[in-house]
Formats: C-alpha cells, sequence, structure tokens
C-alpha cells in the first residue's frame, strides 16, 4: 500500500514520530506534505516523547493522533501509554505505526524462498548472529487470530511465546524454526519438549483460548 493511501485511510490531521528506514515512503510522504509543522508533523527526541505529543494534540483538539515508530522503540512508549492513554485515566485514543524490524518476520515460512529448507534457514539465522550476545538474540512466535461477525464487529486476539535463537539446532519435536528457538524458562528449545509441555505454551494455543470467550459471548448476546 502506497503511503499517500495509508494516510487517507487513517484520515488524521496529525503526525509526529522517530524516522525509520522501515517506514521510509511514510515519512518522506509526511515530509513532502507538511515539512516539519507543530500542527501536522512533528518529528521528536524518541518514542516515549512523541505518544506525550500526541496526547497533548489530543487533548487540545479532540482528533486521534498518530504516531510513526519502530519496533524497537517500543519500551519507550510504555510509560506514556499507562501514565495518559490509559482507559483509567485519559482514555486517549491514539494510532501506532510500527516499522517492524528482525528476520523471517511475518513471513517466515517464504524466508528465504519457500523451497528452501528450514535446516538452511536455521543455519541462515545462527550465522547472522554469530557473535551476538543472548540478551540480543530475542525471538518470538506470534499467532494473531481475527473473528469478523455478521454485523460487522471485529475482534484480533494475539498469543505469543517469549524467546531467544539459540546457537545450534536441538530437538527432533517440532518443525520450522523450532530447533533454534530457546525458551530460557524451560531451559531448551521447543524442538525439544514434549509434546504437552509444547502445547502448554503453544503461542497459537494462547491466541485461540483469547478468541474463544470472545466468540462465547457474541453467540450469547444475540441469544438474548
Amino acid at each position: 500500500m502506497k503511503a499517500e493511501k495509508l494516510v487517507q485511510i487513517i484520515g488524521s490531521d496529525f503526525y509526529t514520530g522517530v524516522p525509520d528506514s522501515q517506514l521510509k515512503a511514510l515519512c518522506d510522504y509526511l515530509m513532502a506534505t507538511y515539512g516539519i509543522n507543530e500542527n501536522h508533523h512533528i518529528i521528536a527526541a524518541n518514542e516515549g516523547n512523541c505518544t506525550a505529543l500526541a496526547a497533548g494534540y489530543y487533548l487540545s483538539t479532540g482528533k486521534i493522533p498518530v504516531v510513526y515508530m519502530q519496533n524497537s522503540g517500543e519500551g519507550n512508549i510504555i510509560n506514556p501509554v499507562a501514565s495518559l492513554l490509559n482507559d483509567k485515566v485519559y482514555a486517549i485514543p491514539m494510532i501506532f505505526i510500527i516499522g517492524w524490524r528482525g528476520e523471517p518476520g511475518i513471513y517466515s515460512a517464504r524466508y528465504m524462498g519457500e523451497e528452501t529448507s528450514y535446516h538452511v534457514k536455521n543455519a541462515h539465522l545462527i550465522e547472522r548472529l554469530k557473535g551476538v550476545p543472548d540478551e540480543q538474540r530475542t525471538a518470538r512466535f506470534v499467532c494473531c487470530v481475527a473473528a469478523a461477525f455478521p454485523d460487522r464487529e471485529t475482534a484480533v486476539v494475539r498469543g505469543t511465546i517469549e524467546g531467544r535463537i539459540g546457537y545450534k539446532e536441538e530437538g527432533e519435536n517440532g518443525f520450522g524454526y523450532d530447533p533454534i528457538f530457546y525458551v530460557p524458562e524451560y531451559g531448551c528449545t521447543t524442538a525439544s519438549m514434549s509434546s504437552e509441555a509444547k502445547n502448554a505454551i503453544s503461542h497459537r494455543g494462547k491466541a485461540l483460548q483469547l478468541i474463544k470467550p470472545v466468540i462465547g459471548a457474541y453467540l450469547n448476546a444475540k441469544d438474548q
């Protein structure tokens, strides 16, 4: 999708963010359209400042602002999100556009080509991280489940497993990236876990458990 079309769909008059190469098309469009303009586009020092500026914009205008950032800056927005945007505080609506970094990303099945074996993909990732310490080898399995109901109501839930990329393939009880996805709490890769242990922390299982009551509540409301 082109940046111009995205901006039209969002329909906001105010953007603030930290420029990032993953969002180059959007950043270029905003600069070409607004430049640096306190009423429409502000580049801030960090993501936390952006969120605070956007909150101030909403409180003064009642219009929904947009913050753009890369995923590595998510930690910087925790405090303003909790202290300003929270429903129990000011309940400020805000749109976040996040340039997601990291490999293999959402196209993991097609990473390096659909015909490439996972043994080769795993070896490539391990090589890419050569010399990178444990604390910087973070990884995450993510599953999102969306439900669209006949009355046009929608719901999206997200299940995750947090881990890191190991230094070699380990385990036979898995597929894909399981042999290199190391879970510190268990001291092994997901491919080395028993089926029971793996199912207990499954990102897919978590997402399905989260969407189940949402669908149930919708069906119960329709029966009343």
